[in-house]
Protein backbone atom coordinates (compact mmCIF):
# COMPACT_ATOMS: atom_id res chain seq x y z
CA UNK A 1 0.00 0.00 0.00
CA UNK A 2 2.86 2.38 0.74
CA UNK A 3 4.32 1.96 -2.73
CA UNK A 4 0.95 2.69 -4.33
CA UNK A 5 0.43 5.90 -2.32
CA UNK A 6 3.99 7.06 -3.02
CA UNK A 7 3.45 6.43 -6.74
CA UNK A 8 0.15 8.33 -6.67
CA UNK A 9 1.77 11.22 -4.81
CA UNK A 10 4.51 11.44 -7.47
CA UNK A 11 1.93 11.24 -10.22
CA UNK A 12 -0.13 14.03 -8.67
CA UNK A 13 2.99 16.17 -8.16
CA UNK A 14 4.04 15.68 -11.78
CA UNK A 15 0.55 16.44 -13.04
CA UNK A 16 0.37 19.58 -10.91
CA UNK A 17 3.75 20.70 -12.27
CA UNK A 18 2.62 20.36 -15.88
CA UNK A 19 -0.71 22.06 -15.22
CA UNK A 20 1.10 25.02 -13.64
CA UNK A 21 3.61 25.10 -16.48
CA UNK A 22 0.83 25.05 -19.06
CA UNK A 23 -1.18 27.75 -17.24
CA UNK A 24 1.89 29.99 -16.89
CA UNK A 25 2.45 29.97 -20.63
CA UNK A 26 -0.88 31.78 -21.09
CA UNK A 27 -0.37 34.30 -18.29
CA UNK A 28 0.29 37.95 -18.91
CA UNK A 29 2.23 40.29 -16.65
CA UNK A 30 0.64 43.53 -15.61
CA UNK A 31 1.86 46.75 -17.11
CA UNK A 32 1.64 50.09 -15.38
CA UNK A 33 1.45 51.87 -18.71
CA UNK A 34 -1.82 50.17 -19.59
CA UNK A 35 -3.64 51.46 -16.52
CA UNK A 36 -5.83 54.34 -17.73
CA UNK A 37 -5.22 56.80 -14.88
CA UNK A 38 -1.47 56.37 -14.45
CA UNK A 39 -0.86 56.48 -18.21
CA UNK A 40 -1.89 60.14 -18.03
CA UNK A 41 0.71 60.86 -15.33
CA UNK A 42 3.88 58.82 -16.03
CA UNK A 43 6.01 60.85 -13.58
CA UNK A 44 3.88 59.44 -10.72
CA UNK A 45 4.14 55.83 -11.89
CA UNK A 46 5.75 53.71 -9.17
CA UNK A 47 7.26 50.83 -11.13
CA UNK A 48 9.21 48.86 -8.48
CA UNK A 49 10.02 48.84 -4.78
CA UNK A 50 12.93 46.85 -3.37
CA UNK A 51 13.72 46.19 0.30
CA UNK A 52 16.77 44.32 1.53
CA UNK A 53 19.21 44.14 4.42
CA UNK A 54 21.80 46.85 4.10
CA UNK A 55 25.17 45.43 3.08
CA UNK A 56 27.04 47.92 5.28
CA UNK A 57 24.87 47.45 8.39
CA UNK A 58 22.82 44.24 8.76
CA UNK A 59 20.69 45.91 11.46
CA UNK A 60 19.13 48.27 8.92
CA UNK A 61 16.98 47.86 5.83
CA UNK A 62 17.58 49.65 2.54
CA UNK A 63 14.51 50.58 0.50
CA UNK A 64 14.74 51.63 -3.13
CA UNK A 65 11.76 52.79 -5.19
CA UNK A 66 11.69 53.25 -8.95
CA UNK A 67 9.44 55.73 -10.67
CA UNK A 68 8.99 56.78 -14.29
CA UNK A 69 8.82 53.61 -16.40
CA UNK A 70 10.80 52.90 -19.55
CA UNK A 71 13.65 55.16 -18.52
CA UNK A 72 16.78 53.50 -19.81
CA UNK A 73 19.91 53.41 -17.62
CA UNK A 74 21.98 54.49 -20.60
CA UNK A 75 19.78 57.55 -21.22
CA UNK A 76 21.92 59.91 -19.14
CA UNK A 77 22.30 62.84 -18.85
CA UNK A 78 18.75 63.39 -20.14
CA UNK A 79 16.85 61.54 -17.43
CA UNK A 80 13.32 62.63 -16.58
CA UNK A 81 12.96 64.85 -13.54
CA UNK A 82 10.70 63.94 -10.66
CA UNK A 83 7.27 65.50 -11.03
CA UNK A 84 6.80 68.85 -9.30
CA UNK A 85 3.12 68.14 -8.58
CA UNK A 86 3.67 64.58 -7.33
CA UNK A 87 4.14 63.47 -3.74
CA UNK A 88 6.39 60.40 -3.66
CA UNK A 89 5.72 58.44 -0.46
CA UNK A 90 6.72 55.04 0.84
CA UNK A 91 4.75 53.93 3.89
CA UNK A 92 6.49 51.42 6.16
CA UNK A 93 4.62 49.66 8.93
Amino acid sequence: MTTFSATMRRLHSGLLFFVCLFAASFGYASSHREAPLISQDPLADNTDVYAFKSPDDPNTITIIANYIPFESPDGAPNFYDFGTNVRYEIHIK
